[in-house]
């Protein structure tokens, strides 16, 4: 189920596309499976921002140490999840 507010969409929607393929994603990958999923306007939130692109939003999942990436693919870190 999605958890979404309006048109925008909780951030945990991403990294549960993450966490269903953790490991096997590259940046691109998750862009393009946010884009077939959300659309091309999609707007997403968090506890700490709204109103973010993806382009917007990844770099502050980074930050906030819920994603990681190694060899080019993203890993959900979960013990950061809240």
């Amino acid at each position: 189920m999605s958890e979404a507010t309006g048109t925008q969409i909780h951030a945990h929607e991403i990294l549960n596309l993450v966490g269903d393929n953790d490991g096997q994603l590259t940046r691109e990958d998750l862009s393009a499976k946010v884009l077939e999923k959300f659309g091309p306007d999609a707007r997403f939130f968090a506890c700490f921002a709204e109103d973010l692109s993806i382009d917007e939003l990844l770099p502050a999942l980074f930050e906030r140490q819920k994603l990681a990436e190694t060899d080019g693919k993203l890993h959900l870190q979960r013990h950061n999840m809240c």
